[in-house]
């Protein structure tokens, strides 16, 4: 489950992952140069028929779990924890243009 939940969490656009539903294994699906294997072949039906893609996190979904987890946390470090994400998420409203360049 922990390999999973990690493949959720770390997937990305150069990186993702994949759930053998036939033996319960999670495969990397990247570049070659980058796992040493070669990439699913997902023109292979008989190859990739019993893969599932694991989704990648939103960005929505990754804020709510990192308030969930300040809301976890002692007293100080939850006041901590909320003003980094307060500030955070400011400084991209404040300056939106800034920011995206």
């Amino acid at each position: 489950m922990d390999e999973l939940i990690d493949a959720y969490l770390f997937n990305s656009m150069e990186m993702s992952s994949v759930l053998d539903t036939e033996n319960g294994s999670v495969i990397l699906d990247a570049d070659e140069s980058l796992t040493g294997e070669p990439e699913i072949d997902w023109d292979d039906e008989e190859a990739s028929e019993h893969l599932l893609p694991i989704l990648q996190i939103t960005s929505d979904d990754a804020y709510r779990v990192m308030e969930r987890f300040a809301g976890t946390q002692s007293e100080e470090a939850t006041e901590q924890l909320w003003g980094a994400l307060n500030r955070r998420k400011f400084q991209f409203v404040a300056n939106p243009v800034k920011s995206l360049v």
